[in-house]
C-alpha cells in the first residue's frame, strides 16, 4: 500500500519502533494457555472412563454382597469392605459425573445431574450426622444386612472419611459446571477429596492405623479410596479447559513445567516417607537421623528439579522471543496498516504502515482513543459501533460494510477498508484492525465508471440510432436465428423487438415476403444472394441487403437490411414515362404537322366525294349497291380520328401553365358528376360523399375538370354496361385536397397496375380508348402540383383519388 502523507512529526528510528512495538506486542499479545485439541479429547476421555469405572465398582460391589461374593466386597480376606451405601453413592456419582461431563450442559440433562449429585451429598450428610448424634437412622443396613463382629463397631456403615468425601465431592458434581461464582469452588472441593483419600492411600501403603487415631469407630475400604480418587480425578478433568487441570494441559512454559513436576511432587515424597519409615523400622538409625536422610534427599531433589526446569523454561524463553521476533516482523512487513484495540476503545498496538498512513509516530498513538483516527462526523456513531461489536465479536473480512474514511494527522481524509478479527487474551478481548488504502482502488473505481457510464451513453445513442434508421434492420446468428432488431423491422412485421428476437429469419422473411419467396431466397441448396428485390403481398418492394459479419470470437453473424424502395420505383418509373413522354412529345410535334394536313385532305375530298353522290341519284343508287357511302363514313372517322390521337398526343406533351383562381371544389366535383349521370348508355349509380368544409381552393379549373371527366369516364367504362356504383367524394388531409372517384367493377389485375399511367396502354377493348387518358391526367395533376394514387382489388373494383395543393391564387 503506498500513500503518500506529509509528517509534521519526524518519524521514529527503527530502533525506537521496534522497541516500542515489543512492548506493545507483550503487552496485548495472548499470553493464555495454547491448548491442543488431542489433549483435550484424552481429558473427556479420562472423564468419561472415570464415571463408566464409578458405575462398574458401585454395581460390582453391590452384586458381592447380593450374592456373598468376598472379592467383590473387599478385594482380599482382611481388608475391610465397601458398604452398601457407599456402593450407592459410587453408582450415582459415577451417573451424575457422565450426565454433567459435558461444557455447556443445559435442561434436563443438568437437572437429573445434580439431583444424582445431591443424593450422595443426602447420604454422606446423613451418615456424618449418625456418627456425631449417635443415632441410628437405619440407613446403613437399608439395602443389605451386615453380621455384627467384634471389629466392626456399626454394620453396614461407611467410614466418616469416607461420608465426608461424598459430601465434598458431591458438593463438587452440583457445582461442576457453573462458570462464575462456583468457578474455582469445584477445583477446591475436587482437591479437598483427593488430599483427604490420599492420607487414606498412604495409610494403607506405611500400613498405618493414624486413621483409626483420628477417627477411632471405622476405616476406609482399599477400593472405597480408589474410587474416591477416580471421582477426583473425573471431576477435575471435567474442567479440562478452564479448571486446575488446564494448566497441566497447555502447551506453553507453565504447562511443560507443571508436566514435569507432577511426578516427582507425587512419587517422590511417598517414596523417600517409605524408606526413611522401612529404615527406622528396621532399626538403621534413629527417627530424627531419618528425617535429616529425607530433608538432604528433598533439597538435593528439589535442586535438580529447579535447575532442569530452569533450563527449560531458558529454551522455552528463546523460543518465545524468537517468536515474538516473527511476530514483530511479521507485522511490520503487512502491506496494510494494522492497529489493535483493547476492549476501553484505546490503541494498544500499531505497525509502521499506520504511522506512514495516518501521519502520527506511534508514540502518538499507543493508548490514545481509536476515534482519534475516525473522521469527527463519524466519531460518534463509531463508538456506539465498537461497543456493539465488542458485545458479539465476530470476523469481519475486507470490504463488508460500507465505505469508510480515516482521519489523518493533517486533517485530511483517506478513504480506507478494514477487516477486524477479535482476539481473547488473559488481559481481556482486543479488536486486531487490518488497514488499506484505497485511495488509488477509488480512482480506478471512478475511471472505471465513467468509462462505463460513457461505454452505457454510447450504448444508448448508438440503440437510439439503430432503432431510428428508416430501414428495417436484423441480425441473425450462424444458426439463422434472430439476435437483434430495431424497430423499423419490428414494424414492418407488425410486431415489438422482444417479439422478433429469438425467432428464425426465415419465418421472419416469410412472414413480410411469403413463404415461397422465403424458400427462393433463403434455400440452404442454393448461395444466399448479398442484394435482392423482393415484394410484399401488398405490392411494396424492398431491396435486402445480406452482410456477413465475425465478431472477434470468430462467431459469424449476418446483418440483414431490407429498404422500401416503393417509391423510388415509382420515381423511376415516373420518369421512364417521363422520357417516353418526351419521345411522344418529339413524335407528335414533328408528325403533327406532316399528318394533320393530309388528313384535312382525305377528309375534305370524302366529303366532297359525298355530296356529290347525294345530289346524283344515278350515283346515289350506285354507292348504295356498291356501299360507297358507308366506306366514305369511314374515312371521314378514321381522318378525325387520327387527328384526335395528334392532338392528344400534343395535349399530353405541352408543357401548361396552371392558371390557380379561387373556385368551389364541391361544385366542380357535382358539375362533373353531373355530366356522368346523363350519358345514355350508362347504368351506374352515382353516389355523393363531399366533405362540405373544403370550401374554394386555387387551383385551374379546366385542368381538374378535364381529370374528372376523365377518370369518371372510366369508371363508368369499368362497369362493362353492367350495374354498378360510382362514388365520387372529396376528403382534406393536411394541406392538400384529395378528390376519389370509385367504381365496383373488376378491378385493374396486379401485374397491369405499374403500366396504367403508360401512354398507348388500355385495359379497355380494342376500339375503346387510345390509352391516353390516364397518362395526360397524370400530367394535368403534376401541373397542378399534386399527384394520382390508385387502388385496386379484383372483383372489387378500383379507386383513383386525384391530390391537388391548397395554395393561394396565382
Amino acid at each position: 500500500m503506498a500513500a503518500s502523507v506529509d509528517l509534521k512529526t519526524a518519524p521514529p528510528s527503527p530502533n525506537e519502533s521496534a522497541s516500542t512495538l515489543s512492548l506493545a506486542v507483550d503487552r496485548v499479545l495472548p499470553r493464555v494457555a495454547m491448548f491442543d485439541s488431542k489433549k483435550f479429547r484424552i481429558a473427556s476421555s479420562v472423564t468419561f472412563v472415570a464415571s463408566v469405572a464409578l458405575l462398574i465398582l458401585g454395581i460390582s460391589v453391590l452384586i458381592g454382597w447380593a450374592f456373598d461374593i468376598g472379592i467383590l466386597k473387599r478385594l482380599a480376606p482382611g481388608l475391610v469392605s465397601m458398604k452398601p451405601n457407599t456402593a450407592v453413592c459410587f453408582i450415582l456419582s459415577g451417573a451424575s459425573l457422565w450426565l454433567l461431563k459435558a461444557e455447556g450442559v443445559s435442561g434436563a440433562k443438568l437437572r437429573l445431574g445434580q439431583a444424582l449429585a445431591a443424593i450422595v451429598i443426602v447420604i454422606g450428610a446423613l451418615t456424618i450426622i449418625e456418627y456425631f448424634s449417635g443415632a441410628n437412622l437405619r440407613l446403613d443396613q437399608l439395602l443389605f444386612t451386615e453380621a455384627k463382629s467384634p471389629s466392626v463397631l456399626f454394620p453396614g456403615r461407611m467410614a466418616f472419611a469416607t461420608a465426608l468425601n461424598f459430601v465434598v465431592l458431591g458438593s463438587a458434581l452440583v457445582f461442576i459446571n457453573e462458570k462464575s461464582k462456583g468457578k474455582n469452588l469445584t477445583d477446591v472441593l475436587a482437591g479437598s477429596g483427593a488430599a483427604l483419600t490420599l492420607l487414606a492411600l498412604l495409610s494403607y501403603l506405611y500400613k498405618v492405623d493414624a486413621l483409626y487415631r483420628v477417627v477411632p469407630f471405622a476405616t476406609i475400604a482399599l477400593h472405597t479410596i480408589i474410587g474416591l480418587l477416580i471421582l477426583c480425578a473425573g471431576i477435575l478433568f471435567a474442567r479440562a479447559k478452564d479448571g486446575f487441570v488446564a494448566v497441566f494441559l497447555s502447551d506453553t512454559s507453565g504447562g511443560i513445567v507443571a508436566r514435569r513436576l507432577l511426578p516427582v511432587a507425587i512419587l517422590i515424597p511417598p517414596m523417600l516417607g517409605w524408606f526413611r519409615l522401612m529404615g527406622e523400622r528396621r532399626g538403621f538409625y534413629e527417627p530424627a537421623f531419618g528425617i535429616a536422610i529425607v530433608a538432604t534427599s528433598l533439597i538435593i531433589l528439589l535442586v535438580a528439579v529447579i535447575g532442569r526446569t530452569a533450563r527449560v523454561l531458558d529454551s522455552a524463553e528463546v523460543v518465545r522471543r524468537r517468536a515474538d521476533d516473527r511476530t514483530r516482523l511479521v507485522v511490520e512487513a503487512t502491506p496494510s496498516a494494522i492497529v489493535m484495540v483493547n476492549e476501553q476503545g484505546r490503541i494498544a498496538l500499531v505497525n509502521s504502515q499506520t504511522e506512514r498512513l495516518f501521519g502520527y509516530s506511534r508514540s502518538e498513538l499507543l493508548d490514545q482513543p481509536i476515534e482519534k483516527l475516525v473522521p469527527d462526523r463519524y466519531a460518534s456513531l463509531h463508538a456506539d459501533h465498537r461497543g456493539s461489536f465488542l458485545r458479539e465479536p465476530t470476523t469481519r473480512a475486507m470490504g463488508a460494510g460500507r465505505d469508510l474514511y480515516g482521519l489523518r494527522k493533517d486533517g485530511s481524509e483517506v478513504p480506507i477498508e478494514i477487516g477486524l478479527n477479535p482476539l481473547r487474551t488473559d488481559e481481556g478481548n482486543f479488536v486486531l484492525a487490518d488497514i488499506i488504502d484505497i485511495t488509488k482502488r477509488k480512482e480506478t473505481e471512478a475511471t472505471l465508471r465513467q468509462s462505463e457510464e460513457r461505454a452505457q451513453r454510447g450504448k444508448r445513442i448508438w440503440e437510439k440510432t439503430f432503432d431510428a434508421i428508416g430501414e428495417g434492420i436484423l441480425v441473425h446468428d450462424s444458426e439463422m436465428r434472430i439476435v437483434r432488431c430495431n424497430a423499423q423491422a419490428a414494424e414492418m412485421l407488425n410486431m415489438k423487438p422482444a417479439e422478433v428476437i429469438g425467432r428464425k429469419f426465415a419465418d421472419a422473411f416469410a412472414l413480410l415476403f411469403g413463404k415461397q419467396a422465403a424458400d427462393y431466397y433463403l434455400d440452404e441448396g442454393r448461395e444466399v444472394l448479398s442484394s435482392f428485390e423482393a415484394q410484399t403481398a401488398a405490392g411494396q418492394r424492398y431491396m435486402v441487403s445480406i452482410f456477413p459479419i465475425k465478431n472477434p470470437d470468430g462467431e459469424s453473424v449476418s446483418v440483414v437490411m431490407w429498404n422500401d424502395v416503393t417509391t423510388l420505383a415509382e420515381v423511376q418509373e415516373q420518369l421512364g414515362r417521363s422520357r417516353r413522354l418526351a419521345s411522344v412529345g418529339q413524335l407528335a410535334a414533328g408528325v403533327a404537322h406532316e399528318v394533320n394536313n393530309p388528313l384535312a385532305a382525305i377528309t375534305t375530298c370524302a366529303e366532297a366525294v359525298m355530296r356529290d353522290i347525294n345530289h346524283s341519284e344515278t350515283a346515289k343508287e350506285l354507292a348504295e349497291s356498291r356501299q360507297w357511302n358507308y366506306y366514305l363514313g369511314e374515312i371521314v372517322r378514321q381522318s378525325l380520328r387520327c387527328k384526335e390521337i395528334t392532338r392528344g398526343l400534343l395535349d399530353l406533351t405541352r408543357q401548361r401553365q396552371a392558371r390557380r383562381v379561387l373556385i368551389d371544389i364541391n361544385s366542380l366535383v357535382k358539375e362533373c358528376a353531373k355530366i356522368g349521370v346523363q350519358r345514355t348508355d350508362s347504368k351506374a349509380e352515382f353516389q355523393m360523399h363531399l366533405d362540405e368544409n373544403i370550401g374554394e381552393v386555387a387551383t385551374d379549373a379546366e385542368m381538374l375538370r378535364q381529370i374528372l371527366d376523365n377518370l369518371i369516364a372510366n369508371a363508368i367504362d369499368a362497369l362493362n354496361e353492367q350495374p354498378g356504383t360510382v362514388a365520387v367524394s372529396t376528403i382534406r388531409e393536411g394541406d392538400r385536397i384529395g378528390i376519389e372517384i370509385a367504381d365496383s367493377g373488376q378491378g385493374i389485375p396486379t401485374d397491369l397496375l405499374s403500366r396504367i399511367f403508360d401512354p398507348f396502354f388500355s385495359t379497355k377493348g380494342p376500339g375503346k380508348g387510345y390509352g391516353l387518358g390516364l397518362a395526360i391526367c397524370l400530367s394535368l395533376a403534376e401541373s397542378l402540383g399534386g399527384s394520382i394514387t390508385v387502388e385496386t382489388k379484383e372483383s372489387k373494383g378500383s379507386r383513383f383519388r386525384v391530390w391537388i395543393p391548397r395554395r393561394a391564387p396565382d
